[in-house]
Parts: structure tokens; C-alpha cells; sequence
């Protein structure tokens, strides 16, 4: 089984708003343990708000927008979870962090195109 993986995905820097990807089989259930509600009954291809919660302090990090893509039709073709934040660096690389203590991998370097390639989502 593959791992699930995590990355922030709008560039360095201060922008109004900040997202982080999580894809894997694993991505509902750990994106669920963070967020104020459960994305693993979500239907697919839909928005949620909500808040994100740090697990060891049990309080809330901010509010952000999760969206919720089930496999087989994501960019990845596993089960996706894109969450939508306040752009502070500081708050981004807390929900990041949440995200890793939850379960998650960082992703590396291009790991999310090298998945939808493996998956069949797109060829050379």
C-alpha cells in the first residue's frame, strides 16, 4: 500500500490564501482526524468549512475550506483532500504539520504528478 502524502501547494510567501494537498487511501481518514468535520462521509467533488484542529492542544488553527475528491476521478486517481486556508506561512506550515502528526508523508518533489502517471491518469 502506498503511502499517503501531503504537501503545501501555493508558492512561498504571503498570499490571501494558502493550500495543502493530501492524496492517498488514507487521505479522507487523516484529513477527517484535523478538520471539524467528517470528510470520509463526504460525497465527492464537494466543499466543506470548517475549522482545523491541532490534536495535541485540541484547539482550533483557523478556519479553512476543505475540498473532498474521491478516487478514481482525481488528478492522482487516489482519494484527494485539497484544504483552503488563511494565507499566513505560520498557519499553513501548522495545518502542514497537523496534517504529518496525523498521518500523512511529506510529499517529495513532483510525487503527486508521478502518482496520476502510475495510476494511469496520464502518459508521457
Amino acid at each position: 500500500m502506498k503511502k499517503t502524502i501531503a504537501a503545501i501547494i501555493t508558492p512561498r510567501g504571503i498570499g490571501a490564501i494558502s493550500g495543502i494537498r493530501v492524496s492517498g487511501t488514507s487521505a479522507l481518514e487523516i484529513s477527517s482526524k484535523i478538520f471539524s468535520k467528517n470528510l470520509q462521509e463526504a460525497p465527492s467533488h464537494t466543499a466543506h468549512l470548517g475549522s482545523v484542529c491541532s490534536l495535541k492542544e485540541k484547539t482550533s488553527i483557523d478556519q479553512a475550506i476543505a475540498l473532498v475528491m474521491k478516487a478514481p476521478n482525481t488528478y492522482t486517481g487516489e482519494d484527494v483532500v485539497e484544504f483552503f486556508c488563511h494565507g499566513s506561512p505560520i498557519l499553513t506550515k501548522k495545518l502542514f504539520d497537523e496534517l504529518i502528526l496525523a498521518g500523512a508523508f511529506p510529499a517529495k518533489a513532483g510525487e503527486f504528478t508521478f502518482r496520476a502517471f502510475q495510476n494511469g491518469k496520464m502518459d508521457l
